[in-house]
């Protein structure tokens, strides 16, 4: 069942995307853009990375990115900015901050760039917590 919840509300946030990537676009070519948000966007949530591609806010045309919800585990958790960090520990915001992580990927011959969104939660989200918590952040999707 909490697989079914976690599917269905990846399927909304991957299908709210802002832009739509068609081939020939603008390419990215440069790694994500990687920033921290460090306020406390709900009962349960204490901050959040967000990576956007490179080019994401310079962009002219209509494109959508995939976006990678990135869950941490226990070892992340936490509700001030100077514990928000952990959250950098695993994970592709750890690619991002480490400088390795790509500006696109290849699949069946066309170019993907994502949004990655690495959100830090105080306790252990349940499926009735996790929308809620990660509403706030729907501005980048929509």
């Amino acid at each position: 069942m909490i697989k079914l919840v976690f599917f269905a509300w990846f399927a909304f946030f991957v299908c709210g995307c802002k832009r739509d990537y068609l081939n020939g676009d603008v390419e990215e070519n440069m790694p994500p853009v990687l920033k921290k948000i460090a306020i406390q966007i709900s009962p349960n949530t204490g901050g959040y990375y967000e990576a956007l591609p490179y080019r994401y806010h310079t962009n002219s045309t209509n494109l959508k990115y995939p976006l990678i919800l990135s869950l941490s585990g226990a070892g992340a958790y936490g509700n001030d900015t100077s514990s928000l960090t952990n959250v950098l520990w695993y994970g592709p915001q750890n690619h991002i901050d480490s400088k390795i992580f790509p500006g696109f990927f290849y699949n069946a011959g066309t170019k993907y760039s994502f949004i990655v969104l690495a959100p830090q939660f105080i306790i252990p989200p349940s499926p009735a917590v996790l929308p809620p918590a990660l509403d706030p952040i729907r501005y980048i999707l929509e």
